[in-house]
């Protein structure tokens, strides 16, 4: 995990707001796992990766389908962690998402809590 502080970073929003290329900016809000009601299963985590949910919080000038504000979801082995005085945001490519979610949808899956 890369770990930005004062001493190292003037104005660390900077960073997350505007990711480059086709990257986006997540806030990880837990593993997910359950059926929705339009009958998507995800299943619990296999071989230590799961299905993890985030809210989108920064997109790059390439990404093409994610905006600001989507609920996205994806496996826990993509992209890194960064972590912005006490945020944690992680970092990936667009191509890394599984899907976007439709918040209506899955907002009744048992969620566990987020990635440390």
């Amino acid at each position: 995990m890369f770990h930005i502080t004062h001493d190292n970073l003037n104005k660390p929003t900077m960073l997350i707001k505007k990711p480059t290329v086709d990257r986006i900016a997540i806030v990880d809000n837990g593993l997910l796992v359950g059926k929705t009601e339009t009958g998507l299963i995800i299943a619990e985590s296999t071989q230590n990766i799961s299905v993890r949910k985030g809210m989108v919080v920064g997109v790059g000038p390439d990404c093409k389908q994610v905006k600001e504000g989507d609920i996205v979801c994806y496996m826990s082995n993509k992209g890194i962690q960064v972590r912005v005085f006490e945020d944690v945001y992680l970092i990936m490519r667009e191509g890394d998402l599984e899907f976007i979610a439709n918040e209506e949808d899955i907002k009744n899956l048992p969620v566990a809590p987020p990635q440390s």
